[in-house]
């Protein structure tokens, strides 16, 4: 079945009120069936099937993590940060053709840890046939180091200058709402978004990131830094599927005190 025939489809029971809760429901099943499962089955866990919440999808590429949580819980709130401009342009149609535009926002801008301008690290797979071939999912505000060497079909050819935003900032400025979800997938720039969320951090129930056992870029945090500074902000790590190179966590908010100003960033 091609994308837009899944487009029409998903778009048409979304919009009647009736069905768009059936059709949640029925995605949320398929999807806890795939390998990301837990990450599924935790969220209506946490947040229920009824219940407004904010999610949060950083270093969203072409919105397809973003458009799927809007699909399966047809009461969040999606905002989605992409920092390379004709990403974002993807990842903004992609969002309107499934007819989510009213709740599935996104963002072209950087999330960072400080306010400004910095380089965006372009990746590409030029044997791909597909917009990949010119900008590809392994960007990142940090310097590519051993990606160089584990994965031999991307490669990192041109840099940008892109803008970085605190992701605090635009909630007390009133651009989005705090959010309860964090989908994190920032090659690298991962304490750097956190630590932008300041105090914010708090509220936060969920986040799910991919993290590397190996440095792949330029002074990133590794799994182990990251298992580190997440605890001490309040969270316990709920699933973990990691390879030799990398893998993806899920980590929730445990019951209890905790230390809402976390580990200082490495």
């Amino acid at each position: 079945m091609n994308e837009a025939v899944i487009h029409g489809f998903s778009r048409a029971m979304l919009a009647v009120p009736g069905l768009r809760w059936l059709f949640g429901w029925g995605y949320t099943q398929v999807r806890k069936r795939s390998a990301i499962g837990p990450l599924f089955s935790a969220l209506e866990a946490v947040f229920g099937r009824t219940k407004h919440w904010v999610v949060f999808d950083v270093g969203a590429n072409d919105a397809g993590s973003g458009i799927a949580y809007a699909r399966a819980f047809p009461s969040t709130e999606v905002h989605l940060f992409e920092a390379h401009p004709a990403v974002a342009e993807i990842a903004r149609r992609r969002v309107i053709r499934a007819g989510l535009a009213h709740r599935a926002h996104v963002h072209e801008v950087a999330a960072s840890n400080a306010v400004g301008r910095a380089t965006f690290h372009v990746s590409s797979e030029p044997a791909r046939s597909d917009w990949r071939s010119e900008v590809s999912d392994s960007s990142s505000l940090l310097r590519p180091t051993g990606h160089r060497d584990y994965f031999k079909q991307v490669a990192f050819t041109s840099t940008i200058e892109v803008p970085t935003i605190r992701l605090d900032g635009g909630i007390s400025a009133g651009r989005w709402p705090a959010p309860d979800f964090i989908h994190l997938d920032v090659q690298g720039a991962e304490l750097m978004v956190l630590d932008g969320l300041g105090a914010h951090l708090a509220m936060v129930r969920c986040i799910w990131l991919e993290v590397e056992n190996v440095e792949l870029y330029a002074d990133q945090p590794l799994a182990h830094e990251l298992a580190e500074y997440l605890t001490s902000a309040g969270f316990e790590c709920s699933w973990s599927h990691s390879g030799k190179i990398h893998g993806d966590q899920l980590w929730i908010r445990r019951a209890g005190p905790f230390n809402v100003s976390p580990a200082p960033l490495p």
